[in-house]
């Protein structure tokens, strides 16, 4: 069995949320969360079994912003940035 490396990126996803920005409600934010989990590679999260995690941060006060803190391999990183990129261009 091959070694997994993980590292850990912070993704600002506040402009996920045009209308409302950084005063997007949680459950917005959880939403989003759960559609990286569900739809890129589902098996390597820690709710399907795997070692990847993701955790929502609300950053404030200085400068508010939503962010989801990620621990993952570089290949699912970039899945994840794919996904991204894709639903700001949506």
């Amino acid at each position: 069995m091959p070694v997994l490396i993980f590292t850990v990126k912070v993704y600002d996803v506040t402009s996920k949320f045009p209308l409302v920005g950084a005063d997007a409600k949680p459950e917005d934010v959880a939403l989003l969360a759960a559609a990286i989990t569900e739809t890129v590679e589902p098996r390597t999260w820690e709710a399907w079994g795997g070692e990847g995690s993701l955790r929502v941060v609300f950053r404030q006060p200085s400068v508010k912003a939503w962010l989801l803190v990620v621990r993952q391999t570089d290949e699912v990183h970039g899945k994840i940035a794919d996904a991204l990129t894709a639903m700001k261009s949506s």
